[in-house]
């Protein structure tokens, strides 16, 4: 990650570097083209991980890297290490800077920040040091050398990804003979580099469209080659005693809470549920609780994998995914319901993933219910040790019993109890996980008042359910302006007056939902004397189901989007099952009648569905989009990318009405 940051205290001298920054550039002159100087910004022209064990058999990574600067000014280039200041110990980092034909060698002393969450009004608990030099020359390189050893024993084999903020010439990972490498390509076999190491260049940076055959196989984020490291045999690898040995973290978690008098947990769960009757009300209460609590993030170090003791959790009232699923597995099993831990992942970097067992797949943690949940057996786990549980994720404030997890339907989870193992997350009927309506009444063919309803895990719904004021419930001035920025570029005539949001019902089993009403402009082009084009109507529709109005034609767009900070899922052809119901209602001034609407043939592939209704009578009109999960392999990306812009053209598409005044 680069940041130009100002005012750090850097102490500086002249200095030889070491004859491993010299060889590296000259490697790399004389095996790859180095970028000329009229490209803009910063590139990693060598970038070097080499894997170690050390006398307590603690795994340490030294990192080794060039920056040359591209751009035509000069620029302080600044580096963020990521790593737990309690958990891992490191040393260095020292960097050197090319001042025309001498070196200056730059330390940072002890300087470290608090980076909070981007994402959202969230806490951390992360470091990272920040070493930032002085200004550079263009054309001038810079060159840093770091350790980081951990302090405890992570429980499994390791995954990292050369995945960089720039592109990087050359990449190498190498390891010690008592450590073994897998290389997990995009496309291939996994195949064992522990001898030799591994070595690859020419790899794209996250950001910036890239160079890849199929842009639609992968997101940007999975396009880089993955590296697993290990110790032991492999052989004696295997997923279920992986499960085994995540769940005895949880497990202790709730051992050494009791022996030093953690919460009184028959008490808490009395509290929150014991004045309801049913079962299912009782668990509803202990979630919801559960979902209340902040949102604590933290992605590295022991972290990673440990959860915090309740008493933690109780003290801060804040939790990560971990956490907050032990809490509530520990409440549920006060009042008689069995549960288990399932580890999950919320994107799909590791779609192909088929390397050794290892818990670095995985980014997020759910709760699998066992018995005493409303849910009918169509929204139950078909499949897996877990068949017939209900997942809840304790961690979304909106997430419903009897709803599968945002996300998480055609995904892989590790079930962390008896029988653990990797499972495909399937139900026997996947939900409608998105719905909108909207209704129109005309008045003339300017100006018509509507009335928008999104209900389910539309990302607009989302992110407006962060930012209600949780004494009132009411919106605050930041979802207002969520709002306005979601319209405003593609529906500019929208002018809502009024706003509710509804959060989500444990009890009723309800999503949550956003209705907005007002005015909405109408473009309409006269064709003749009695036939109108009206546009914009449907352009809400596709706001609020998360359908880009603009189509996937350019890479750079969807590179942009789907590879960013807040990434979640792409669009299309993902891990992800996305069912999506959009409804338009058009109530068309007296004298005229609805002549036709945009549609398009049914379209049904591997993967996605979809469909348009036009009105036999009346004026509803109904499109539905079932996205599919999976790795397509070599089927075409045209014939995606033109079933994705089909859809995205119907809502982009005029309603032609006609005169019924002879």
């Amino acid at each position: 990650m680069i940041l130009v940051l100002l005012g750090l205290p850097v102490k500086a001298h002249s200095a030889r570097p070491p004859t491993w920054v010299k060889e590296q550039i000259n490697y790399v002159s004389s095996h790859a083209p180095v970028p000329s100087s009229d490209q803009v910004g910063w590139t990693i022209l060598s970038s070097e991980i080499h894997v170690a064990l050390n006398e307590q058999g603690r795994l340490s990574f030294t990192y080794r890297k060039i920056w040359r600067l591209n751009d035509l000014k000069e620029q302080s280039l600044s580096i963020l290490l990521p790593y737990d200041d309690t958990q891992q110990a490191l040393s260095g980092p020292m960097v050197w800077v090319q001042k025309r034909r001498s070196w200056k060698n730059q330390k940072l002393k002890g300087q470290s920040v608090d980076v909070p969450d981007l994402s959202g009004p969230l806490v951390t608990g992360g470091r990272r040091l920040v070493i930032s030099t002085d200004a550079v020359a263009p054309g001038r390189v810079v060159a840093a050398s770091w350790t980081l050893t951990d302090r405890l024993e992570f429980p499994s084999t390791r995954v990292f990804s050369p995945l960089e903020t720039l592109s990087v010439e050359r990449f190498k990972v190498t390891a010690d003979s008592n450590v073994r490498l897998f290389y997990n390509p995009v496309d291939g076999a996994v195949r064992d580099v522990t001898t030799g190491g591994l070595e690859l260049w020419g790899l794209p940076s996250a950001s910036p469209a890239d160079a890849r055959a199929d842009a639609w196989r992968r997101s940007p984020l999975d396009a880089f080659p993955i590296v697993t490291v290990m110790r032991g045999d492999v052989a004696k690898q295997s997923w279920p005693d992986l499960a085994l040995r995540v769940r005895a973290l949880f497990d202790q978690a709730l051992l050494e809470e009791a022996d030093h008098g953690g919460p009184d947990y028959p008490n808490l769960a009395h509290e929150l549920s014991g004045h309801l009757e049913s079962r299912d009300e009782k668990i509803a209460a202990l979630t919801a609780f559960v979902q209340s609590l902040t949102y604590r993030n933290i992605a590295w170090g022991a972290g990673a994998y440990t959860p915090d003791h309740p008493t933690e959790v109780l003290r801060t009232m804040s939790a990560d995914c971990k956490a907050k699923t032990l809490l509530l597995h520990g409440l549920l099993e006060q009042i008689g319901v069995a549960s288990t831990p399932v580890l999950v992942r919320l994107d799909q970097q590791y779609l192909a993933y088929s390397g050794p067992p290892t818990v670095s797949i995985f980014n997020h943690v759910v709760l699998a219910i066992h018995d005493g949940v409303m849910p009918e057996e169509s929204t139950r786990l078909k499949q897996g040790p877990g068949r017939g549980s209900v997942l809840i994720d304790a961690t979304d404030p909106i997430a419903l019993l009897g709803a599968t997890p945002y996300g998480l339907l055609g995904s892989e989870g590790l079930w962390l109890g008896e029988g653990g193992g990797l499972f495909k997350i399937e139900v026997s009927t996947p939900p409608s996980q998105q719905h909108a309506r909207l209704t129109v009444d005309m008045d003339g063919f300017e100006k018509a008042r509507f009335r928008l309803e999104i209900t389910g895990g539309a990302e607009l719904v989302r992110l407006v359910g962060q930012h209600v004021d949780a004494a009132s419930g009411r919106l605050t001035n930041r979802s207002r302006r969520i709002i306005q920025q979601r319209f405003s570029m593609t529906v500019s005539g929208l002018v809502p007056d009024e706003i509710m949001y509804m959060a989500a019902d444990q009890f009723l089993a309800s999503p949550a939902s956003l209705v907005m009403s007002g005015y909405i402009d109408l473009p309409a082009a006269r064709l003749s004397g009695d036939r109108y084009a009206v546009g914009g109507l449907l352009k809400a529709l596709a706001v609020s189901l998360d359908i880009p109005l603009e189509g996937y034609d350019d890479f750079s767009r969807w590179s942009d989007e789907e590879a960013g900070p807040d990434f979640r899922s792409a669009r299309c052809c993902s891990a992800k099952q996305t069912r999506l119901l959009g409804e338009v209602e058009l109530n068309v001034p007296e004298g005229w009648q609805v002549e036709s609407w945009p549609r398009f043939e049914d379209i049904s592939a591997d993967w996605v569905e979809a469909s348009v209704s036009s009105p036999e009578s009346g004026a509803r009109w109904t499109i539905k989009v079932e996205g599919h999960s999976g790795d397509f392999g070599d089927q075409s990306q045209a014939a995606r990318r033109r079933d994705m812009n089909q859809i995205a053209k119907v809502l982009r598409g005029r309603v032609i009405l006609t005169s019924t005044v002879p």
